[in-house]
Order: C-alpha cells, then structure tokens, then sequence
C-alpha cells in the first residue's frame, strides 16, 4: 500500500451497510463540518423537472461567481453503494472542478436505495442531464460541452445514464469520467474476491449495495441497471476510466475499460498503484491523490475546453509525442 495512506486506512473507522440510518447520519454530520473555499464560487439548489412520470430531482449546482456565457458543463453522481452519501460530500472536489475548468457542476442527489431502487437513481441522473440540454433554467452551458463525472457507484451510474443516453438517442456526452465505478452486480471478478483487495470498500458492503439497488427486480438485472452486463459498448462518449491497485472494484472497471476499447471506443484509463478504494477522498493531500485529480483535470480540460479533434487526428497527435 502507498505508504501515505496506511496510518489512515489503519485508523479509518468502519461504515456499516447493515445500519444505513446510522451510516447516513454520520455522513450528513461530516458534510456539514466541511468548509470548502468557495471564493469567488456560487452554490445553489435546485429542485428541476424530472422524466416524465418520475418526481423532481434534487441537483446542487457550483458555478464560478463572474458570468460569462456557454460555460462547459460537468454532470456528477456522489458515491455511496447506491444507498448513502448526498452531493454536499463531493462539495469541495465540485468546487475544484469549477474553478480550475471555469465550469459549471451540476451534482445530482439522486433516490437513494433501499427505499427508491432502479431505475430511480438512473432515472434522475439522466432526467438532470435532458434537463440540462434543455437549456438548464438559464445556466447558459453550452451543451455541446458537457462531461459526466462520477465516482464509485456513481460511476456506475454515470455508465447506466450514457448507456440511456445512447439507446435514446438522447442528450450529447463530450467525456464521460468513471473513476473507481461500481458496475457489476455478479461480483464475480478476481479483485472482488481477493483479501488484499478488500479493504475500504468490501465484498460483503459490495453484496448489500447491489441487494439494496436491485431491490424487487425479478431475473437478471438489464444492462442499464448493471452496465456491466453490456456487451456492446459502440457509440459512447469517450472515456476517462480510473481503477486501484487494492481495490475489490479494479477488475470490472478494467474489464469495462477493455471492452469499450473493444467496441471502437475512445479510452483513458489509469491504475493506480498502492492504492485503495476511495484514497482520494480519504487522503486528498497524498502525492498519488493529488497526481490523480491533476490528470483528471488535464483530460476534462483538454476534452471541454480545447477544439474537438476526430479520433483519427488525436491517434496522430499521440503517437507524434509518444
């Protein structure tokens, strides 16, 4: 394990996913005890227009404070195994998203399971994001650049909500960004039965998650519930894909990271070594966290701020600096 983050994992106390009540109350308690720098930043909530039939979604949105027009947008889905965790806990990494990529976030606090199983979840993610396009009630975003950035189980709603938007014909993606995504249900990979990989995140919350999230469905879940069970992944947006190296979740993202590469697509994908699931939230000042968010803020940049190229011209372009 990377060395700095050992004294934290050691005293890191554990979350039950047994007592969600518990868990829920102590998460809200820690966002509300956090105290971003949010100078020169504008918060505001937002309740919006949901999908049709389906209630309206709660989304937080963070812009920079100076208006300017047809700003890149960056769509977000909080952690929490399907089940915990709000958008005030990504607060602060919002916040950074919006300063250094002058952009607005749009964080979405989707249902949450047991109580709202899928689709809710994937329903609001993708109702806010038709919203968005729609024109986003005078965000004035230009919506030809937006990134959907999630991480966790909101990866792997970031990858249901592409995979909508693609049977859809819905609302243009520039950049979807899964980091440590949660997308297999089956719990069937190496990593997810391996001990050393079992440490922040585990097996047995994983099981509860997925339990939690599919609550009610009959036979095996659609792809759209767990993406991945797609087998054909052609046609999405391209990809910004992270795994650790001690992480029970690595292999089925490296797994959708091979099979989108599989399918034609775009794809980024980083492993980080030493580390475990959630480091960058538990060690945010750790030389491998800060390496991570500045390599993702590197891709969000070039892919929202920088002329689209054509797959073609940007294979040229690597292999020129390679």
């Amino acid at each position: 394990m990377d060395p700095e983050l050992i004294p934290i994992v050691e005293t890191l106390p554990e979350f039950s996913f047994v007592d969600l009540a518990s868990t829920r109350a102590v998460l809200d308690e820690l966002a509300a005890s956090l105290e971003p720098d949010l100078n020169g930043i504008v918060i505001e909530r937002h309740s919006v227009p949901g999908l049709a039939g389906e209630p309206d979604v709660e989304i937080q949105v963070v812009r920079p404070r100076e208006a300017r027009p047809r700003r890149a947008a960056l769509v977000t889905f909080h952690s929490g195994g399907f089940a915990v965790g709000s958008a005030e806990l990504d607060l602060a990494f919002n916040v950074e998203l919006a300063r250094r990529l002058d952009a607005v976030v749009v964080a979405v606090d989707y249902r949450l399971a047991p109580e709202h199983p899928f689709p809710a979840a994937v329903n609001d993610g993708y109702g806010a994001l038709v919203w968005l396009a729609g024109g986003g009630g005078g965000l004035d975003v230009d919506t030809a650049r937006v990134a959907v950035v999630c991480e966790s189980a909101g990866g792997g709603l970031a990858a249901s909500v592409a995979l909508m938007a693609r049977e859809q014909g819905g609302p243009p993606i520039r950049m979807l960004c899964l980091l440590e995504p949660e997308l297999d249900d089956r719990l069937g990979t190496p990593s997810m039965n391996q001990a050393h990989a079992n440490v922040t995140w585990k097996r047995d919350q994983a099981v509860l998650s997925w339990e939690y999230y599919l609550r009610g469905g009959s036979g095996e879940p659609s792809p759209i519930a767990a993406p991945a069970r797609q087998t054909d992944l052609s046609g999405l947006p391209e990809a910004y894909v992270t795994v650790n190296q001690l992480d029970c979740l690595r292999d089925e993202g490296l797994d959708f990271a091979r099979l989108l590469l599989a399918s034609g697509g775009l794809v980024e994908l980083h492993c980080w070594p030493g580390t475990v699931h959630g480091f960058r939230v538990l060690a945010p000042g750790s030389a491998v966290a800060r390496r991570a968010v500045e390599l993702l803020i590197s891709a969000l940049d070039r892919a929202l701020n920088e002329p689209a190229s054509a797959p073609a011209d940007r294979e040229s372009e690597e292999q020129a600096h390679a």
